[in-house]
């Protein structure tokens, strides 16, 4: 079943949530004002196999943030490595 990838970046916590209505696992990240997309994908890279979300597992994502300069990150690192698709 396709799942998504929901991330909220607050001020000193990040959580992830990946999973769909059958299964759903979270993770805790300290936010790192300063942190870039390759970044992001090397911490990921950590917890979460990023080897299933692939085109056949993951259908989408959610982001939201209080951390305005991060939200470019996020959304660079999520287009290019895990829903493998251009920025536009």
């Amino acid at each position: 079943m396709k799942k998504i990838i929901a991330i909220d970046v607050g001020n000193s916590e990040t959580t992830v949530g990946v999973g769909n209505s059958d299964n759903w696992e979270s993770y805790r990240y300290t936010t790192r004002k300063t942190i870039t997309s390759d970044e992001l994908l090397m911490m990921f890279r950590t917890t979460i196999d990023l080897s299933k979300a692939d085109d056949e597992l993951l259908h989408g994502a959610i982001v939201c943030s209080v951390v305005g300069n991060l939200m470019f990150h996020f959304i660079v690192f999520l287009v290019q490595t895990l829903l493998k698709c251009s920025l536009v």
